[in-house]
């Protein structure tokens, strides 16, 4: 077992620094936006490094629901590498989770019971972004399967598309 964990804990150290040294500092850290779709609302995204970001996602109904949701984003620029094409397209792809409070039950869904106040899942994500040349703006498209785990486990789906300002 010892032997495992130690085997385990190299692979992680080579990975690591073998990831650091495939990183840079992104140029732009923040990002703030709109998106439509589901939800429709206003989105952050901030950046670690050129290739991973944490994504937010929020929308609201006046006063009787509240949609969030978040993710951890990987974004591959390979798939997309155009030499003559100045701007960055990337294909990302992550996981997270989605958050639905519902207080006067505007979102039911088709549960049986409907007195739930709240939707909670599993989000994954892929999408592609591409961010403009020479402009702080990135415009981005993505799919989302979301398994609900409360109130009840099934199976949901979102899909939206935006644009964010970066600094």
């Amino acid at each position: 077992m010892k032997k495992t964990m130690y085997i385990v804990l190299l692979l992680l150290i080579f990975y690591a620094t073998g990831a650091a040294a495939r990183v840079e500092d992104p140029k732009y850290r923040f990002g703030v936006g709109v998106i439509l779709g589901e939800p429709v609302g206003f989105t952050g995204k901030y950046w670690l490094n050129n290739k991973e970001a944490y994504d937010l996602s929020v929308s609201s109904r006046f006063s009787s629901y509240l949609y969030l949701s978040g993710a951890y984003l990987y974004h591959n620029y390979d798939i997309f590498k155009n030499q003559k094409d100045p701007g960055s397209a990337s294909l990302y792809y992550g996981g997270g989770f989605r958050l639905i409070a519902d207080s006067e039950h505007h979102y039911r869904k088709h549960y049986e019971d409907d007195t739930y106040d709240s939707i909670f899942g599993l989000r994954g994500t892929i999408g592609g972004s591409y961010l403009i040349p020479n402009q702080p703006f990135e415009i981005f498209i993505e799919l989302s399967p979301i398994m609900n785990i409360t109130p009840a486990t099934d199976l949901d789906f979102s899909a939206g598309i935006g644009a964010r300002f970066l600094w």
